[in-house]
């Protein structure tokens, strides 16, 4: 059986092939594709020779395609619609018929966040598409950014690289504690000092004690007692509500705590930096319109919380 090697064929040989079977004349496929008819004719003697077939007889005044040229029509014209695919800058998205799934990697809070507002959208804008949400591993994003369509939704801006990246809702936060703790009767405001002997809950996505309290106290001198460290908000609400805890958690979350348990919400007795969480994606994924429609989707829900109960 002849075998010719792919990298040795001129592939523009196969669009002049499409020509010449679809008009049966050298003269018709050399204007088609914008030759001379003598360099459609040495194309021609080219073709032969790779196929090793005559492809084109003459029959009378024309051409008739042989058997094997016959046979070649239905995969020449797939490979040339194929080829033009990868070519075109990408195929159109619509959000109303897309069939696709797409991947959020954000730790529970930004997931909290985000997910409500996205699956409403979803299911008017984008019935079809499916989401799917997971944790970032330790360390470098990209290759987890890099490995499907996906953007990560994290505190502070990742390093760039391969990553690009915007800038969501910047959050505060607030002191959590149940209602009637000892530490809040009389309604005086809670000083530095009193807040720091407090036994303290500590919501540590990474596992890693201290944080942004921590350092806080350290730079007047203080240090405060961490009596329990969990990795997750989920469950800050249902501690801070059964025990004598207090904890500092974004404000946002603790507002929702309050709606609906028996929790009380204060102002830090000192200053906590803020944080922005920030939505990034792998380069590779970047002209891909279905999720560019996912990366501005995650940004303006993050911005509907920027305006939203954060900002009152």
């Amino acid at each position: 059986m002849r075998m010719t090697h792919l990298s040795g064929v001129d592939l523009n040989l196969l669009v002049a092939l499409d020509a010449l079977l679809a008009t049966r004349s050298v003269t018709a496929a050399a204007a088609r594709t914008g030759v001379t008819q003598s360099a459609m004719s040495r194309t021609l003697g080219r073709l032969r020779e790779v196929f090793g077939d005559p492809l084109l007889v003459r029959v009378g005044r024309g051409l008739v395609p042989t058997e094997r040229a016959e046979g070649l029509v239905a995969p020449l014209a797939d490979w040339l619609a194929g080829a033009e695919a990868l070519l075109r800058e990408g195929a159109p998205f619509d959000p109303a018929t897309a069939r696709r799934e797409l991947t959020i990697l954000a730790p529970d809070l930004a997931t909290s966040l985000v997910m409500p507002r996205l699956v409403a959208r979803l299911t008017n804008e984008a019935p079809g598409i499916d989401l799917v949400t997971g944790e970032l591993p330790r360390g470098d994003e990209a290759p987890a950014l890099a490995e499907r369509p996906s953007v990560s939704v994290t505190p502070g801006a990742p390093a760039r690289g391969e990553l690009r990246q915007r800038a969501g809702c910047t959050l505060g936060f607030a002191v959590i504690a149940r209602r009637g703790h000892p530490a809040l009767a009389g309604g005086g405001a809670l000083t530095v000092k009193a807040f720091a002997g407090l036994r303290h809950l500590l919501i540590a996505p990474s596992g890693r004690p201290g944080g942004v309290v921590d350092r806080a106290l350290g730079e007047r001198g203080l240090t405060r007692r961490v009596a329990a460290r969990v990795k997750t908000f989920a469950i800050a609400g249902e501690i801070i509500a059964g025990s004598d805890l207090v904890a500092t958690v974004p404000a946002i979350l603790a507002r929702r705590f309050a709606a609906s348990l028996p929790i009380v919400v204060v102002a830090p007795p000192l200053a906590v930096p803020t944080f922005t969480l920030y939505v990034a994606w792998h380069e590779r994924y970047h002209r891909d319109a279905g999720h560019a429609w996912l990366r501005r989707a995650v940004v303006e829900a993050l911005n509907e919380v920027d305006e939203g109960a954060e900002a009152r």
